[in-house]
């Protein structure tokens, strides 16, 4: 082989192996592309996950807060009439009943001033006596019922302690033996009496 053939064929090695590596670096830049092309269709479909996201978290009712604000006003005014017609309810119960037992209080006034009234607290005084026995006791009453049920008790209990006190109105006694107190007065008779009226008569307010 002269110096001519042997460098032809060299040129000719040369030639086919750049376009053996010429095809490798195509499939090399192509699978390169086709990474980057499918890196960028999945940010992109991110993006657009992203944007509808914050777009639907934009979507509201045109009216909704119009109509949440005049839910929280109602809301309001009727809590609040609710409120109000509470306390007429509760005026109208307490002038209705102050009404019905007033004529009620006449009647235990004349009660308490009557012979029967006397005779009426001296069994009552004498219903604890198995109780007080020789035991120190104190009786409560009315001002006005200090002298004459203060000698009923005398009798019964001879080192018994009569006070007044300022809660007895009606009349009746509370009598205390240690430090247990029975409340026989009118005054709590007659609340009982109004309770028990309430529960009957079904004018409760809520």
């Amino acid at each position: 082989m002269n110096k001519k053939q042997a460098e032809l064929q060299r040129v000719a090695q040369n030639l086919n192996s750049e376009e053996k590596y010429a095809g490798f670096d195509d499939s090399v830049m192509q699978a390169a592309q086709r990474q980057a092309q499918a890196v960028l269709d999945q940010a992109k479909q991110q993006a657009d996950e992203l944007y509808e996201s914050l777009i639907s978290s934009k979507r509201t009712d045109p009216v909704a807060a119009y109509r949440a604000e005049a839910q929280t006003k109602l809301a309001r005014e009727s809590a609040a009439q609710k409120q109000e017609n509470r306390k007429k309810l509760l005026v109208y119960r307490r002038q209705l009943v102050n009404a019905l037992f007033a004529e009620a209080q006449e009647t235990i006034e004349a009660y308490a001033a009557s012979s029967r009234y006397e005779s009426d607290m001296q069994k009552r005084l004498a219903n604890f006596s198995e109780i007080v026995k020789d035991s120190p006791v104190t009786i409560y009453v009315s001002s006005k019922d200090e002298e004459r049920l203060g000698a009923l008790a005398r009798k019964l209990y001879p080192n018994c302690t009569v006070k007044s006190e300022r809660s007895i109105h009606l009349g009746g006694f509370r009598l205390e033996v240690g430090r247990v107190r029975y409340d026989e007065t009118l005054d709590f008779a007659a609340e009982a009496e109004r309770e028990a009226f309430l529960t009957r008569c079904g004018l409760h307010v809520e």
